[in-house]
């Protein structure tokens, strides 16, 4: 499929974000490394590294904005998913 000024459907950004956003939406985790294929596995996996980061240093852990909105976005996609299988 094409667009109006020729070019392919998946060469735009906008509908590659819209395309992302859906897939986000059904499998919040399926971006996540993990040795499990297993979602709420993976995020239990990554949050407990993190916050072994957090109580190992806490002041870095404080100035290290990064991990701290991986930490929030984490723990967001973890109650998303609570949600969809109540």
């Amino acid at each position: 499929a094409r667009l109006a000024d020729g070019r392919g459907l998946l060469n735009s950004p906008g509908i590659l974000k819209s395309l992302m956003g859906l897939a986000k939406e059904a499998n919040p985790a399926a971006h996540l490394p993990g040795s499990s294929n297993d979602p709420g596995k993976a995020i239990d996996e990554r949050l407990a590294e993190l916050a072994t980061m957090r109580k190992s240093n806490y002041d870095a852990w404080m100035k290290n904005d990064k991990a701290r909105a991986e930490e929030r976005e984490l723990m967001e996609m973890k109650e998303r998913m609570g949600s969809k299988a109540a």
